[in-house]
């Protein structure tokens, strides 16, 4: 099984150090980066229009509370978004490789 994580960054410096760190630690085998999405969503009363940077993070189960664990401890927001998707129909060569990537 691999896991497709999402999270998001306000800032283009922050998402490239998150997703360098992501990968020299092994917790993800590779991390994209979409550029400046468009967020618009409730924060402490009020609608909040921000531009971030979304992370789209491969990974396999075994390494989710370690990648969770860094996320909440080095995420600038206050309430991260972490979301786990289970990737079930994935290229067979890619699944491999990925695993491989993250095979201590």
């Amino acid at each position: 099984m691999s896991l497709l994580i999402l999270t998001a960054i306000n800032d283009v410096q922050s998402a490239n150090r998150f997703a360098a760190d992501i990968v020299r630690n092994r917790l993800a085998a590779c991390v994209n980066i979409l550029p400046k999405a468009t967020s618009i969503y409730w924060w402490q009363d009020k609608i909040v229009t921000e531009e971030e940077w979304v992370l789209l993070i491969k990974t396999v189960p075994d390494k989710l509370d370690s990648l969770k664990k860094y996320l909440m401890d080095h995420h600038p927001y206050d309430v991260p978004e972490i979301a786990a998707i289970h990737l079930e129909h994935l290229n067979p060569d890619y699944r491999r490789w990925l695993t491989d990537a993250l095979s201590d």
